[in-house]
């Protein structure tokens, strides 16, 4: 009852604003006509007509919703609608007269057209500054949560706006930095922009905010880390926006700002791709994912419903990988956000009779095989099922894609191919050549992806370390020099999307990882960003090298072997598509299929140093020294 009478009285208020602006309107027209000396005659014909005009424009203003409206959060969409009613009620207002007035006799036809000007100026402008006068309450920084924005574009103008209008987040805005000197001294928003990044730890010992928003979403790690260096440093808390790579999920733009994470130091430029040559590719066509639920796979699934896909097979192994996908996909083509038909598949790679089951139902043009067992340690332990699952099942995979018509194939592999150490990396360089070798001879276009470690993917260091540190400690790090290449897990999906529309006949593709990081920093950075002491209130603790496991990765044996593609975050292998199969290598592949053992067995060891000679144990004695 009580809102009730509250929105009743804030329609009163406005129909009320709005009857006094009629008259005004009107007196002023014919002042501005006749240049402020209105003959007697004239007021005598205002006040004869006033009551037919007030009735007649007061009525259209009502029906056009003009009191449905939210004063607080008018845009220009209502402005429009003001200028229609208006427009609609100076003509109705005409015919009115028209018939009343003896055919308008005396009525000075530009009054009319003066009227709707300065009704239009009179309602919209006392709507704006409605609006400005809840702004500048909303900006009283005595009393708010003051934040202060890096980044004075785009992103952070939505994000401001949003902020000033949700009165309950209780916020002022204490101004921006960006370094784009131009804008130095401009304002956004009616808060100023302050400075430059580098000039950051100035500013906030100046305006003493609350919060620090990166509002930039291609801000790349070394100012990541500035940025958070100085919030840390004065115990401000900091939120980012995150790199914007599909529109898919609709959120809005606070929903997006979240706490900054350790991969958001590691930022590098946003990636661009072809979209013109990824839409040729994908658009229209069936698609297969196999291990979809994966940290790869599943990105790659919502990487390629941007290109709209006309079916999407999400093949997978694990149930609850499935599950999970499909719980945030599905919503997606239920609301018409996609258009793509979703088939949720389960199914194992080894098993030929669902996979042919699967690829006669849905006839994919085009397979993304992420499939794999990736964790080093662990296929040390079980290297039969390492061969079965990361050689059998890619060679299963590509012999019945050829057979069922699919025109592309694409691997998806690792840095850990290169010169391999472990059981783990030997089996996806025998995965890159089983895929290559099927191509030859069936004509099926196909390449190999290779790059780094991605950062939060299952069984990464992350998580783990996440966990060690919410137990209090220790981080526990197997040697203090051991480095890694990292990338995002929706920048690898991405470039492996644009590494597949370059083509393939047996190609073998290197991402850009940038420059190395050592895990050691990492973790640091991670226990910083909890507001903690690395060494101090959560020690780190080196356990020793684990059995397979390299000090660093390379992408390549010899760089010589590299040429650029259209793409510069995507190189091309030369070298390494010499290496040559033996001529049995297909009865290998079925003979281990049938005989291969789930230990570390003669049979297993012996076909890895058949086929990758350059294998070799790490030498865990010198690299710990």
């Amino acid at each position: 009852m009580k809102a009730s009478l509250k929105l009743m009285g804030r329609r009163g208020l406005a129909l009320a604003y709005d009857w006094l602006a009629i008259p005004a309107a009107l007196v002023g027209a014919f002042l501005l006509r006749f240049d402020f000396q209105v003959p007697p005659a004239e007021w005598g014909l205002i006040w004869k007509s006033l009551p037919w005009i007030l009735a007649t424009q007061a009525i259209t203003f009502w029906a056009h919703g003009l009191y449905r409206n939210i004063w607080s959060f008018v845009g220009l969409r209502d402005l429009r609608w003001v200028f229609q009613a208006v427009l609609t009620s100076v003509a109705l207002t005409g015919g009115v007269l028209f018939f009343v007035q003896d055919r308008l006799a005396g009525w000075p036809r530009s009054v009319f057209l003066l009227d709707g000007i300065l009704l239009t100026l009179v309602l919209g402008g006392g709507r704006f500054a409605y609006r400005f006068a809840a702004e500048v309450k909303l900006l009283d920084r005595s009393k708010r949560r003051k934040l202060l924005f890096v980044g004075a574009g785009r992103t952070a103008n939505l994000i401001v706006r949003e902020f000033l209008s949700q009165s309950q987040l209780n916020v002022a805005i204490t101004g921006f930095v960006d370094d784009d000197r131009a804008l130095k001294g401009m304002s956004l928003n009616g808060a100023p922009v302050l400075g430059t990044i580098a000039d950051l730890g100035r500013v906030m010992d100046r305006v003493r905010p609350d919060e620090v928003i990166i509002a930039i979403p291609s801000l790349v790690g070394p100012k990541v880390k500035t940025v958070l260096a100085a919030a840390q440093s004065r115990q401000i808390a900091c939120r980012i926006c995150p790199p914007i790579r599909s529109a898919l999920t609709g959120a809005n733009s606070l929903s997006m700002l979240r706490e900054v994470k350790p991969e958001d130091a590691l930022r590098r430029d946003v990636v661009s791709v072809d979209d013109s040559a990824l839409s040729s590719l994908i658009g229209g066509k069936s698609i297969l994912v196999t291990g979809a639920g994966g940290s790869i796979g599943s990105e790659l699934c919502r990487q390629l419903l941007r290109y709209e896909p006309s079916t999407l097979v999400l093949f997978e192994r694990s149930e609850f990988n499935l599950y999970r996908i499909e719980q945030e996909l599905s919503p997606l083509a239920a609301d018409g956000r996609i258009q793509t038909r979703l088939i949720f598949a389960m199914g194992d790679i080894l098993d030929e009779r669902r996979v042919r089951e699967v690829l006669a139902a849905h006839r994919p043009e085009i397979v993304y095989h992420a499939a794999a067992y990736k964790h080093v340690p662990l296929m040390e332990e079980n290297v039969g099922m390492a061969l079965q699952n990361n050689v059998v099942g890619t060679h299963c995979m590509t012999r019945l894609a050829a057979e069922g018509g699919v025109k592309s194939f694409v691997l998806v592999s690792t840095d850990k191919a290169v010169r391999p150490t472990s059981v783990m990396g030997a089996s996806k360089r025998m995965a890159e050549l089983v895929t290559r070798h099927v191509g030859l001879e069936t004509g099926m276009q196909t390449s190999a992806v290779r790059f780094g470690n991605v950062l939060d993917s299952e069984g990464s260091v992350l998580p783990l370390f996440r966990r060690q540190i919410a137990a209090g400690g220790p981080v526990t790090i197997t040697h203090p020099e051991i480095n890694r290449f990292f990338m995002t897990i929706p920048e690898a999906a991405l470039l492996v999307l644009q590494a597949s529309a370059l083509g393939g006949k047996g190609e073998l593709y290197l991402l850009d990882m940038g420059e190395p990081v050592k895990i050691r920093q990492l973790a640091e950075d991670l226990i910083s960003l909890a507001g903690l002491r690395p060494h101090i209130d959560i020690p780190i603790v080196y356990t020793g090298l684990r059995k397979g496991e390299k000090l660093y990765e390379e992408l390549l044996i010899n760089e010589k072997g590299i040429q650029d593609t259209p793409h510069p975050k995507i190189k091309v292998s030369t070298e390494e598509l010499a290496h040559r199969l033996p001529s049995e290598w297909r009865s290998r592949v079925e003979a281990f299929a049938d005989t291969g053992l789930p230990g570390a067995d003669s049979t297993s060891m012996s076909w890895i140093q058949e086929w990758v000679p350059e294998y070799g144990p790490a030498d865990l004695t010198s690299a710990q020294s």
